[in-house]
């Protein structure tokens, strides 16, 4: 897919000022996520929520509204952002800013792993997720975006169950100086764990490892831990006990192929030089294995 098939309609609207009402919250981590009605269209969105903080808007607004102008199909696109806007709850005034974003019906990666195994079972469904994931990071990070906060939660399923990127309130643009973020933990590469990351678009290639080994597996590869536990000193000596550990503690029959351990191994250096590039990535055996086409994806997904 390229930048150019976003459908346009969905952008080329004025909502900032427009009425809506809210149905229900979708969901909350650190801030609420509402399901949103545009009673003049009829049309659906997802709205997330910032409460000002010391009386203004929040850093985590700015922060994510700065990216509101992207554009691709593997990304979470803002519809509308409201720096200030009056709100009430239970009899209560206050201040909140919102972004108006797409909505993704279909839940998050999150869910997906931890109520079916059919990445597990299915893996060129896992390729063809993983594809759209690439296309996503590196449409990002030809923007001199990086996401920062990789992680199954971050990763929705949109219309016709394609994958979008979200939540941007870690992300890191090449204009902004120091690498301040702290990650996510489990998922996070050892520089940013260590507060010494130089090369951030780097730290996300060690995250989409993460993830993939998460979505072929349902579990981390480790844990991180205070001291270096048994696995990760395993990974990152590439001893090939690790892979022998997972297929023997593993609740569900996991093979790893030596065209994934070979892309998963490039993928996760400790050293974020040696890491593997997009575009090597996209070049790896396992990468360039069979994938599903949107209608073959779409069918399988539906039954879900």
């Amino acid at each position: 897919m390229s930048s150019e098939s976003v459908p346009a309609s969905i952008h080329d609207k004025n909502l900032e000022q427009s009425p809506f009402k809210i149905l229900k919250r979708l969901g909350h981590s650190k801030y609420s996520v509402y399901l949103i009605n545009y009673p003049h269209s009829n049309e659906k969105f997802a709205m997330k929520l910032f409460p000002f903080e010391n009386e203004r808007p929040c850093v985590s607004f700015h922060r994510e509204a700065r990216f509101k102008n992207l554009r691709h199909p593997n990304v979470v696109s803002m519809i509308a952002t409201q720096e200030k806007q009056k709100s009430s709850r239970k009899g209560k005034s206050f201040y909140s800013s919102y972004i108006i974003m797409e909505l993704c019906p279909y839940g998050d990666f999150a869910d997906m792993i931890s109520k079916t195994n059919i990445l597990r079972t299915d893996e060129k469904l896992l390729r063809t997720y993983f594809h759209q994931l690439i296309e996503g990071v590196e449409y990002l990070h030809s923007k001199g975006i990086s996401h920062l906060d990789l992680k199954p939660d971050n990763l929705l399923l949109g219309e016709n169950y394609v994958l979008k990127i979200g939540d941007f309130d870690r992300a890191y643009q090449s204009s902004d100086g120091l690498i301040m973020t702290n990650g996510s933990v489990n998922y996070r590469a050892p520089e940013i764990r260590e507060g010494r990351c130089e090369d951030a678009q780097a730290a996300d290639i060690y995250s989409l490892a993460i993830v993939l080994f998460c979505l072929k597996t349902g579990h981390y590869p480790f844990v991180e831990n205070t001291k270096e536990g048994v696995l990760e000193f395993l990974l990152k000596n590439e001893n090939p006990e690790f892979w022998l550990m997972h297929e023997s503690c593993s609740d569900a029959e996991v093979h790893f192929s030596k065209d994934f351990k070979s892309l998963f191994l490039s993928m996760v250096k400790y050293d974020p030089v040696e890491r593997a590039t997009i575009s090597e990535i996209k070049n790896s055996k396992w990468y360039c294995g069979p994938t599903y086409t949107q209608n073959e994806l779409q069918q399988i997904m539906s039954t879900i």
